[in-house]
Order: C-alpha cells, then sequence, then structure tokens
C-alpha cells in the first residue's frame, strides 16, 4: 500500500491539471496514459512476482490482499480516465487543440446561421460546465475525496445531454439538404464532433447518406441525357450543343466526385466503391454520346463546306423595295459554330474543317461587318420619310455606290473584302451620324418652337400688389425677358440650320435640290410663325385673364390706386385712363417686340421671300389675337363703369366738400341759429360720419385695388368742419345774447338811476321803469333760452371760450343785482314823487 501510494503521488507530481484544463488536452490524455500504463504495469509486476512466489515455499505473512493493495491505485485510474473523459470533451466541444488548429464552425446550407447558433449554444453550455470542473480541480487526483464522484457524474450527464445536441442537430441539418455540395459542408463543419466516440456512428451514416447522394446524382444525370436526345438547345449548335452540355454534366460530376474523394477525413462507407464505379460507368457512356454526336454531325455535312462561301456579300430584298439583305448561305454559320464547339471539345474534326475554324474568325467578324453595312444602311433608309428622302437623294445615291461593288463582284473568300467592308462601314457611319444629327436637330427644332408656341412674349406673375410704375416695370422687364429668350432659341434654330447645311451643301449644286433645301427652310420658317403666333395669343389672353379672371374666378389685383379728395373734387392717383392707357399699350408692345424676329426666309435670302409677311403683319392679321384684343378693351370699360359705379357711393356725400362751410355759416348766423335745426344738423353729420366710417378702406374693383384713405380722411376732415363751423356758430349765437341780454340790463339800470330834474322827466322815468317791470317775463324767456344754448353747449361737448362761460355764469348775478336795482329805483321813483308833490 505504501509502494502504491508512492506510485500515485509520483504521477500525481506530473500531471499539471490545471494546465490542462487551461488549454492543453492532447497534454493531458498523453501524461494520463503514461500514468495509467505506469499504474498497470506496477499490477503487472506484483502478479508476477506473486506467482514467482507460489511456486516456492514461503511463510504465510506474505499472503497478501490484492483490494487492499489495488485500492487507491484502482480509483486513481479511474481518476485519470475522468480526465481523459474532460479532455477529450474540451478538443470536442470546446474545440481546443494545442497540437493543431480547429477551422472556426461556418455552415454553408440557407439554414447555417441557425445551425451556427445552436453550435455556439453547445459550445457555451460546455464551457459553463466545464467551469465548474475546473473550480473542482483540486478534487480530481484527491482519490480520499469522494465528493469528486458526484462533480464528474454531474459533467458526463451534461456530456451525454450536449451529445444529444448534436445528433439532433445534424439529423435535422440533412432533412433539408438535397445536394453532395451542402452535405459535405455540414459534415466538414461539424467533424469535430465525430472524435466523440458515442456520435461516430450518427456521422458514419450521413457520410453513407451523402455517398447515396451522389449516386442519386448519377442516376439523374443519365437520365438527363437521355431525354437530351430528342431536344436542340437554345443559342447552341443542334450537334455540338449537346455535346457540350453533356460535357458540363461530365465536369460537374468530376468536380463532385473530387470533392468527396478529397475528403479523406471521412470515415469510410461501404457504397463509396460502389459509387465510384458507378461513377466511371457513367463518364465513359457519356464520352461515347459526345463521340457520336460528332461522328453523326460530320455524316451530315457537305464534304466541300467552302462553296457555301462563294456568293456575293450583298443583295436587294425582293419583298423589301431599297432595303437590303446579308447574302451569306446560312449553312455555313451552323457548320461554323459547330466546329467551334467540338473544337473546344478536342475531338478531331477534317482538314477541310479545321482550315475554316481558322479563319473562322475572320468570317465571323466579316459576316458581322456585313450585317452592319447592312443594318446601317437599311436604318438610315428606315429614318427618313419619302420627302426626306428626295432631301437625301445624292447621299443615297452616293452611299449606294459605295455599295455596289459588294453586291455585284466581292465574295466571302476575296481578299479585299474586308477593306471594302471597312470603308463602306466608315462612309456609312459618318452618313449614319449625320442622318442622326439631322432627327436630332429636327426635333430640337420642333421642342423650341414648342416652347416659344408655349410661352408668353410678356408675361405677369401676380405675387404682390404694386402702383402702376411698378406694374410698367414688371411689364418691361417681362418682355425683354421674354424676347431675350425667344431670341435665344432663334438664334439656336439658325445655328442648328447651318449646321445641316454644312452636310447638304456640296450636294445643292442643282436647282431641284436647291428647290427642295428651300422647302425645308420654308417649313421651319412656318413653325416659326406658328410659334410666335400661339406666343403672341397666349400673352394676349394671358392679360385678358389676368384683367378678367380665369376658371370663373375673380381676378387677382394687380394694380393699386389711390382716392382722393383734391380741389373739392374726387381724384385718381394715378388717373384711371392713364392705367387703361398702359394695358391697352401693350398689345402695341406685343407687335413692337415682334418686329425685331425675322423670316427665316429672308435670313437665308431664299427666292420668293417678297411673297411672305413679316410677323407682327400676320399677328396684327390673326383672328384670335383681335379677338382677345377686344376682349382685353371691353373688360377695361367694364372696369371703368365699375369704377363710375363705386365712386357714385361716394358721391352721395359731396354736399359735405361741394359747399363753402365759410359761407354758409355766415349766413346761417346771419340767418339766425335755431337750436331744432342745430341739433338736426348735428345729429345728420354725425349719421354721415358713421356712413363714411363704414366705408371701406380698400376696394378692389376687378384688377385694381383702390386706396380710400385719404378720400375717407379728408370727408371726415370736412365733417368735422361742419361740425365745427355749427358749435362755433352756436358759441357766436349764445355770446351775442348774453351780451345783448347783458346790455340790455345794464343800459336800463344805467337809464333808469338818472335822477329826473323835472316832472317829465320823473313821468318818463316811471313810465321806462313800468316798461322794465312789464317787461320782466321777456327777459325770463331770454335766460331761458340762453340756458337752452349751454345745455347744447355741454350735450356736444362743445369747448365755449372763456368770456362766454364767465359772462353766463355772471348771468344770475347780473339778473340779480337788475331785479334788486328795479326795486331799488321802484323806491327812489317813489321819494321822487313825494318831493316833487311837496315842491308843487
Amino acid at each position: 500500500m505504501y509502494l502504491s501510494n508512492e506510485i500515485i503521488s509520483y504521477c500525481i507530481s506530473k500531471i499539471d491539471i490545471k494546465k490542462i484544463l487551461n488549454g492543453q488536452p492532447r497534454f493531458g490524455i498523453q501524461i494520463c496514459d503514461m500514468s495509467i500504463d505506469c499504474c498497470l504495469a506496477y499490477k503487472e509486476v506484483f502478479k508476477r512476482i506473486i506467482e514467482q512466489f507460489s511456486m516456492e515455499d514461503f511463510r504465510r505473512s506474505w499472503m497478501l490482499d490484492e483490494i487492499r493493495v489495488f485500492s487507491r491505485i484502482n480509483n486513481f485510474i479511474q481518476r485519470l480516465y475522468d480526465i481523459i473523459e474532460i479532455c477529450e470533451s474540451i478538443i470536442v466541444f470546446g474545440r481546443i487543440d494545442e497540437t493543431g488548429s480547429i477551422a472556426p464552425l461556418k455552415f454553408g446550407c440557407h439554414n447555417g446561421q441557425e445551425f451556427l447558433k445552436i453550435c455556439e449554444d453547445i459550445q457555451m453550455k460546455f464551457e459553463a460546465a466545464l467551469h465548474v470542473i475546473k473550480s473542482s480541480s483540486l478534487k480530481i487526483l484527491d482519490v480520499n475525496n469522494s465528493s469528486w464522484y458526484e462533480n464528474i457524474s454531474s459533467f458526463k450527464t451534461i456530456i451525454r445531454t450536449l451529445e444529444g445536441c448534436v445528433e439532433s442537430l445534424l439529423v435535422h441539418a440533412f432533412i433539408n439538404i438535397d445536394n453532395v455540395e451542402e452535405a459535405l459542408d455540414v459534415l466538414t463543419a461539424m467533424y469535430n464532433f465525430s472524435k466523440r466516440k458515442s456520435l461516430q456512428s450518427e456521422f458514419t451514416r450521413k457520410v453513407e447518406e451523402m455517398w447515396n447522394m451522389f449516386g442519386h446524382e448519377l442516376i439523374e444525370t443519365n437520365s438527363i441525357i437521355s431525354k437530351l436526345e430528342n431536344k436542340h438547345i437554345y443559342c447552341l449548335p443542334k450537334y455540338s450543343g449537346k455535346a457540350l452540355m453533356i460535357h458540363i454534366k461530365i465536369r460537374r460530376l468530376k468536380r463532385l466526385k473530387d470533392l468527396l474523394t478529397a475528403a479523406h477525413y471521412l470515415p469510410k462507407v461501404w457504397s463509396m466503391e460502389e459509387m465510384l464505379t458507378m461513377y466511371t460507368s457513367t463518364t465513359d457512356n457519356i464520352m461515347k454520346r459526345i463521340e457520336g454526336y460528332h461522328t453523326y454531325w460530320n455524316s451530315q455535312i457537305s464534304q466541300q463546306p467552302n462553296v457555301y462561301l462563294t456568293r456575293f456579300l450583298i443583295n436587294r430584298s425582293p419583298t423589301h423595295g431599297g432595303l437590303l439583305e446579308c447574302n451569306i448561305d446560312r449553312k455555313i454559320l451552323p457548320v461554323m459554330q459547330e466546329i467551334k464547339y467540338f473544337d473546344f471539345l478536342e475531338m478531331p474534326n477534317s482538314a477541310v474543317l479545321v482550315q475554316i475554324n481558322t479563319k473562322q474568325t475572320r468570317y465571323v467578324n466579316l459576316y458581322n461587318k456585313v450585317v452592319s453595312v447592312v443594318l446601317l444602311h437599311n436604318r438610315i433608309l428606315c429614318a427618313l420619310s419619302d420627302k426626306e428622302r428626295l432631301l437625301f437623294k445624292e447621299h443615297i445615291m452616293q452611299m449606294d455606290r459605295k455599295i455596289s461593288p459588294g453586291m455585284f463582284r466581292l465574295t466571302y473568300l476575296d481578299e479585299m473584302t474586308d477593306n471594302f467592308i471597312n470603308e463602306c462601314l466608315m462612309h456609312l457611319e459618318e452618313l449614319q451620324d449625320f442622318v442622326n444629327i439631322y432627327k436630332i436637330i429636327n426635333k430640337a427644332i420642333v421642342k423650341l418652337f414648342e416652347d416659344i408656341s408655349n410661352s408668353f412674349l410678356q408675361s405677369i406673375s401676380v405675387k404682390t400688389i404694386g402702383s402702376l410704375s411698378k406694374f410698367v416695370r414688371k411689364l418691361k422687364e417681362s418682355r425683354n425677358q421674354s424676347v431675350r429668350s425667344i431670341g435665344a432659341s432663334y438664334k439656336k434654330v439658325i445655328d442648328y440650320i447651318i449646321c445641316i447645311y454644312d452636310g447638304f451643301e456640296s450636294h445643292l449644286n442643282t436647282s431641284e435640290m436647291a428647290e427642295r433645301w428651300a422647302n425645308y427652310i420654308k417649313k421651319i420658317d412656318g413653325l416659326a410663325e406658328y410659334g410666335i403666333i400661339s406666343a403672341s395669343r397666349n400673352t394676349l389672353i394671358g392679360i385678358y385673364e389676368l384683367l378678367n379672371g380665369r376658371n370663373n374666378m375673380k381676378p387677382d389685383p394687380i394694380i393699386a390706386i389711390e382716392i382722393k379728395l383734391d380741389t373739392r373734387k374726387i381724384e385718381f392717383e394715378p388717373e384711371l385712363q392713364q392705367v387703361v392707357n398702359t394695358i391697352k399699350h401693350i398689345y402695341h408692345d406685343l407687335t413692337k417686340s415682334i418686329k425685331i424676329f425675322p423670316r427665316l426666309v429672308e435670313k437665308f435670302e431664299l427666292p420668293n421671300r417678297n411673297d411672305s409677311q413679316d410677323f407682327y403683319e400676320i399677328v396684327n392679321d390673326d383672328i384670335e389675337s383681335r379677338e382677345a384684343y377686344f376682349q382685353i378693351n371691353s373688360v377695361l370699360e367694364q372696369f371703368l363703369e365699375k369704377v363710375n359705379d363705386y365712386i357714385e357711393t361716394w358721391l352721395l356725400f359731396r354736399i359735405v366738400w361741394e359747399i363753402d362751410i365759410d359761407k354758409f355759416m355766415q349766413k346761417y348766423e346771419e340767418r339766425g341759429l335755431d337750436l331744432f335745426e342745430f341739433e338736426n344738423s348735428m345729429m345728420k353729420y354725425y349719421d354721415v360720419s358713421n356712413q363714411v366710417l363704414m366705408q371701406d378702406t380698400s376696394v378692389v374693383i376687378s384688377f385694381v385695388t383702390f386706396d380710400c384713405t385719404k378720400l375717407k380722411k379728408s370727408v371726415l376732415e370736412h365733417i368735422e368742419s361742419w361740425k365745427k363751423g355749427y358749435k362755433q356758430t352756436l358759441c357766436m349765437t349764445m355770446i351775442k345774447k348774453l351780451e345783448m341780454f347783458n346790455e340790455k340790463l345794464t343800459s336800463r339800470v344805467k337809464l333808469l338811476s338818472e335822477q329826473p330834474t323835472n316832472g317829465a322827466e320823473l313821468d318818463a322815468l316811471v313810465k321806462l321803469h313800468d316798461q322794465s317791470t312789464m317787461e320782466y317775463r321777456e327777459r325770463e324767456e331770454e335766460m331761458d333760452e340762453i340756458r337752452k344754448y349751454h345745455k347744447y353747449l355741454e350735450k356736444y361737448k362743445i369747448h365755449a371760450p372763456s368770456t362766454l362761460i364767465t359772462n353766463f355764469e355772471n348771468m344770475p348775478k347780473n339778473w340779480n343785482w337788475y331785479c334788486r336795482r328795479l326795486r331799488e329805483i321802484d323806491d327812489e321813483l317813489y321819494n321822487f314823487k313825494e318831493q316833487f308833490k311837496m315842491s308843487v
């Protein structure tokens, strides 16, 4: 037992458990195997000694209990097997091997990401279980610690669970796999798991299934090849095309076979040799079919295929007049294609076919160039209408002369054919370029005149309301901008015509061609006439819609006019007639703008150019333009009528400003102020003031906004002047009445205060005193009337002069003084009478 303990101690000293668990599983397996061999060797030596002792006579005390002797050794060997189990798990599930790198997991099938996540989850679970083992690593080699058995049992349970996950993953991965490449990809990705003994059988079954897939590929390939027998593959020659497709199948099978045989790391299965034998048989069968297609094609073609190339290059189409066709014998084209593909498949050909194949590139290029010549010729003719062909008559004749050798002399076998075709192509490409330029320029000219016909010679974009001067400035800017734009387009048209003329200049040496060129210019001139007239119509119609509104909608105001009172008359600033004349002048501006554009027949000095009218003359005679101009005038007349109707609403107040207030008030004051009449007048002017205030400050009539602020202010000022005049008259009248009242009192008291010198004077004073007493009621009525005047001053809040207020406040005092003086004078008169009686 002591010796066993020493052996265990020695082995433990050589085993670095932390080093093993932290990334060196191969070292762990090796050192554990050596330790196990040491322990087993010790047991073997023990048995040999015991056997030797049993043959000799030895004492009974040497009879040893093997169970007790090897108890710790057996436990230690089991612990070493546990370490080996853990190391193998690290290699398989932890994917750690210090002796070589394990490729990262990667699945190429369509569920690859899902499988990868499952494998990563397996690795994470294993790392968690390994972490538990690492935390209890001190227990592993301690044979006296029995708690290790619980740890290793849990670890093995987790490993069995992970093995089940891997086995399920392998089965699930093959469910949706239907080709050899994906199967090989999955098996290669999961190869590291096959090192686990419990997973080897399932892995071997899947390898067997993969080879069976290869067998199905062989069977399916044979089936497809059999179906190709009676089919013509699109875009490929009839015979060599089939041979090529079969050859592609061979290449694919060879690639699959190479992939499978190169996977030497996979376990060998019983169906492998069978599938390789089937592969050899299938490829031999396919090669025989390719040879059969080649032999049959050779028997079908002519022995002298050069005769196919003896035709002229080009001929005239019998069904389409004027158009050309490529005159090559159609039989040579499939022959050259078959030769090309059979040569690629390395099939032997006859000397004649080899010669044709050698020059095939030349023949094909020549054929393509001939086709290009034919297409260019036909494209040029088809691009031109019948009338355009007359204009291009000289160009077409020159083109036909250039092509004629290919129609009557040259064949595909002639050596001069290449140079001829290149010259034809160059000439036709130049002509095609000119025709394209001609077409593009015609479209550009039409587009330019379309833009002109859709444009405006004057266009007012209403964004803000402005004065008449601003409106005139906008008109001028719009006209200048439009004229510049149309002028630029017109200049482009002239430049385009000059560009086309360069291509026709050398062919205009006959009167017939010169006449056709003149007709071409006249057509463009007709487009110019149409475009400018349309622009003129659009302008006039646009101005009409600007003034009248469009689509039953009211027009937007574009001009602002102020209305004011000037010298007792309603005046407009600017004047209405000035606005009307400005708008009417647009038509004259229009014709003036058009005058700067010349007729193209005059610009290019064509014959009979004097027969055409200028653009402005045509516009003057144009019915639609004149009708639009008449409609504009009609709108202006209606506008003036509406303005007059609106002014009538203000003329209802004309009495306010037409009558001279000072003269009226002077007469009114002279006639005498009546309080009832005064109040009626004041109420009337208050009503008139309210009516004026209710009038809109800004009024839109048609296309004009009228600002009535100044007019309204002036009328209100006149009304205030009338009110002020009436108030002043009231004050002056009241002042006069107060002065007259006070004067009467003062003068009467003064007369009555004089002392009589005789009886006659006394009698006169008595009569005057009696008269004053009798007029007492009249004086009170005068005071009541003055008080009524004062009430109206307060009612209308009239600011009265200080003298008036003072006199009115002193009126009761004066009246009391007057009454007291009358009583005093009465007593004095009595005394005077008594004195006169005594004197008599």
